[in-house]
C-alpha cells in the first residue's frame, strides 16, 4: 500500500456546521503521513474550511448540485470524475442522497464505499429521502451513524455502526481569566447573565422558541444577554425579530467563527430547542466548557455525559424554560467537567484512531 491513501469525502459544502465540524476533527487528528483527505462539495462558493483544507495537504472539487432531479447529468459529470480521479474509498456525508453517489461509485468499480448518516430520523418527514433511503445498502459496502436515532433513520435496525463524533476536548476547557477579558471586549458586566446558542439559523434550530425563552428571562432580569453563534438562510428573519421584541440591546450575534469554544467561557447557561438532530456536537462541547445546557428532551440520551444536561419539552410553555434556565446550578467546578468528557468517547484523539483503523483495515 502507498501512503498516504486518498479519501474522497462527499459534503455540502465545507462551511462551518456539525458535520463539517467533525469532518476537520478528524482530519487534524489522523496520521496525515497515512491518510490525506480529499473534498467533493456540491456548492460553487468558497467555505470557510477550505484553506485549511488545503493547508493540511487536501483537495477540493466542485460538482453541481444534487438532486434526483439532476440525476443523469450529476451521473455523466461524476463518472468523468472518477475516471479522472483514482478512489479506493468513498465516504458520503450527505444521508439519503448519499445513495445517488454511492450507485454511481458502485458502477465506476470504487471497493469501498461508506455512507454515515448525521440526521435524526425526523428528518424522514421528506418523501424523497424516504425514497431514496430504501436503496442505500445496495450501494454502500460499509454503514455508518453518528448516534443510535441517525442509525435507524438511514440504515433502519442493526444495519450500521455509531462512530461517536468527537471534539478536541482541552480547546474547550474553562478559562476564567479569558472570559473576563471577552465580557469585557463585547460590553458584558460581570454581573450580567449571559445564555448561549450554537448553531446553523435554520428552521430545525428553533430560534423562535429561544427568543420566546429569553424574552421572558428579560423580564424577570433585565442585566441579561444572549449570544448567538451561527449564521444561515434565517439570518435576516431573525434580525428582524430581535427588533420587534425590542432586544436590540440584549443580543449578540457573532456569525460564524473560528473560535467559538472561546465565546463559550462567557456564557452561563446553554439552551438547545432543536427539533431534531443526529448527533449535536455543540452540546458535547458545551459541557466540555462546564455549561448546564437546557435541551429538547426529545435529543438523542447519547449526549448526556455530565449532570449540566436538562431536558424539556419543546411543546410545553416557555415559562418554564425560562425558569429552568435561571435557576441552574452547576454543581461542580466548571473546569472539573472537562475531564468527564476527555475520558469519553468523544474525545477526538479516540475518534480520529478509530477512522484511521478504519480507512487502513479496508
Amino acid at each position: 500500500m502507498d501512503f498516504p491513501i486518498r479519501i474522497l469525502q462527499v459534503v455540502t459544502v465545507m462551511n462551518m456546521g456539525g458535520i463539517e465540524n467533525f469532518i476537520m476533527n478528524v482530519y487534524r487528528n489522523i496520521d496525515r503521513t497515512k491518510i490525506q483527505f480529499d473534498f467533493l462539495v456540491h456548492r460553487n462558493e468558497k467555505g470557510f474550511f477550505d484553506e485549511e483544507i488545503k493547508s493540511l495537504g487536501g483537495e477540493i472539487f466542485i460538482l453541481p448540485a444534487l438532486s434526483p432531479f439532476t440525476f443523469f447529468r450529476y451521473k455523466k459529470e461524476f463518472t468523468l470524475f472518477l475516471k479522472e480521479h483514482k478512489y479506493n474509498t468513498i465516504h458520503s456525508h450527505i444521508n439519503a442522497t448519499s445513495t445517488i453517489v454511492l450507485a454511481i461509485a458502485k458502477k465506476n468499480k470504487i471497493p469501498h464505499r461508506i455512507a454515515h448518516s448525521h440526521a435524526d430520523s425526523t428528518e424522514g418527514k421528506s418523501l424523497m429521502k424516504n425514497s431514496l433511503k430504501k436503496f442505500l445498502k445496495n450501494f454502500s459496502t460499509r454503514n455508518l451513524a453518528c448516534s443510535d436515532n441517525a442509525g435507524k433513520w438511514l440504515f433502519g435496525i442493526n444495519n450500521y455502526e455509531v462512530l461517536s463524533n468527537g471534539i478536541d476536548v482541552d480547546k474547550f476547557l474553562f478559562n476564567p481569566d479569558l472570559r473576563s477579558r471577552l465580557r469585557k471586549k463585547m460590553n458584558i458586566h460581570e454581573q450580567d447573565f449571559v445564555v448561549g446558542h450554537v448553531g446553523r439559523f435554520s428552521k430545525v434550530k428553533n430560534h423562535d422558541f429561544i427568543f420566546k425563552v429569553f424574552k421572558k428571562i428579560v423580564e424577570n432580569n433585565s442585566n441579561s444577554k444572549l449570544i448567538l453563534i451561527g449564521n444561515g438562510e434565517l439570518r435576516r428573519e431573525i434580525e428582524l425579530k430581535i427588533e420587534e421584541l425590542g432586544l436590540q440591546n440584549k443580543v449578540i450575534l457573532t456569525g460564524i467563527i473560528s473560535n467559538a469554544n472561546e465565546y463559550l467561557n462567557v456564557m452561563d447557561t446553554f439552551i438547545f430547542p432543536s427539533f431534531f438532530e443526529g448527533f449535536p456536537l455543540s452540546l458535547i462541547e458545551a459541557q466540555a466548557a462546564g455549561l448546564p445546557s437546557i435541551i429538547s428532551k426529545d435529543l438523542s440520551t447519547e449526549i448526556d455525559l455530565t449532570d449540566l444536561v436538562i431536558r424539556m419539552s419543546i411543546y410545553i410553555d416557555e415559562i418554564n424554560w425560562s425558569k429552568a434556565i435561571t435557576e441552574t446550578k452547576i454543581l461542580n467546578e466548571r473546569m472539573a467537567y472537562n475531564n468527564e468528557v476527555a475520558k469519553s468517547r468523544y474525545n477526538i484523539k479516540f475518534v480520529a484512531k478509530k477512522v484511521e483503523q478504519l480507512y487502513l483495515n479496508h
